[in-house]
């Protein structure tokens, strides 16, 4: 099978286009994080499991106040799956400490719950399957939980 250099520019343009789009889809801590206002001192992770992902993974993304009232944001950070827990370092979500996030049956796109999921910030535990008062705002295609930096 042969390719002429058109056609594969064309496949490679393609592909570059799927990509970007499915990554402007993803959640965006500005328009659509509306659990928590941007808090000095407090940072927000926002959680999708397999179910809700459009990346066929789950994700979390970093939610951190910037000086204008909005929010500066991490890229989206996939979770292994494969191992119990997944730890981000500070390089990967500007935080002061390592974020770890463990999945349960986040990573399970027939399950209906977070059994088993938490995420662990300097330690702070949030179970999401029954998240603490007030820590994280309803699961509506993921779900946004607040910590203390």
């Amino acid at each position: 099978m042969q390719f002429s250099i058109a056609s594969l520019k064309l496949v490679l343009a393609t592909l570059l286009v799927f990509a970007t789009g499915s990554s402007a889809d993803l959640f965006n801590c500005n328009d659509d994080q509306h659990a928590f206002p941007p808090t000095p001192g407090k940072f927000v992770v926002h959680y999708t499991s397999i179910r809700d992902s459009n990346t066929g993974k789950p994700w979390v993304r970093v939610c951190r106040p910037a000086n204008e009232g909005n929010w500066d944001q991490s890229g989206v950070l996939e979770t292994n799956c494969d191992q119990k827990q997944t730890k981000f370092g500070t390089g990967e979500t500007k935080l002061k400490h390592a974020l770890a996030v463990m999945d349960g049956n986040g990573c399970n796109s027939g399950a209906s719950n977070l059994q088993g999921a938490s995420i662990h910030y300097d330690g702070q535990h949030v179970n999401l399957q029954d998240p603490a008062m007030g820590k994280c705002g309803k699961r509506s295609h993921g779900i946004s939980c607040q910590f203390t930096l």
